[in-house]
């Protein structure tokens, strides 16, 4: 839901009940004013509702540290994102275009979490990730540690799959291949 972070925007958001909360930033406010007013924010959601996962978008780094503080469960610096894309985009043209890919739900392929199917534990990263692209058309670009632990970007080849993984995927839809069914079967 839209709007100011007041108890009757919170109240008709149903915050009590929610599982995720995303807290924006101010466009129209300076980036010190904009992000003071998140983790402001940050902290009356997460006094009304701690166990709803609070993700927050900063414009500065520095203020990271108060937004943990705050118990923001994630945290994205949107001034970082693009300047990261901008650098790696100069040194590698295109490179822009295939994260616009990925990250549009317009067209191509998208990124999806899943558990790991049980069939998987105890495999080696490299096995899983050659079955996945040969079987789903899927790419797995990352490991979470349990659903919401650390996550491991590139794994080894030899990294051993455990129980309470989860494969950070790219893949055309999660319905490319099979891939539906085989969640669905987990």
């Amino acid at each position: 839901m839209r709007g100011q972070v007041s108890d009757d925007t919170l109240n008709r958001a149903n915050l009590k009940e929610a599982n995720t909360v995303i807290i924006l930033g101010d466009d129209n406010l300076d980036y010190k004013n904009r992000d003071a007013k998140v983790i402001l924010a940050t902290l009356t959601v997460e006094s009304i509702n701690r166990n709803s996962y609070t993700i927050v978008e900063l414009a500065d780094k520095s203020y990271v540290p108060t937004c943990r503080r705050a118990n923001a469960d994630e945290i994205i610096v949107t001034s970082q994102l693009s300047s990261r894309l901008i650098s790696k985009a100069a040194l590698n043209h295109g490179i822009s275009e295939a994260v616009s890919d990925i990250l549009s739900y317009e067209y191509g392929s998208q990124l999806y979490k899943f558990p790991l199917p049980k069939s998987e534990v105890g495999l080696s990263f490299i096995d899983v990730f050659v079955r996945m692209k040969q079987t789903y058309q899927t790419i797995i670009i990352a490991i979470q540690r349990g659903e919401e632990g650390n996550v491991i970007s590139n794994p080894p080849s030899e990294y051993k799959f455990n129980e309470n993984d989860y494969l950070i995927v790219i893949a055309a839809s999660e319905k490319a291949g099979g891939l539906n069914k085989a969640l669905s079967n987990i």
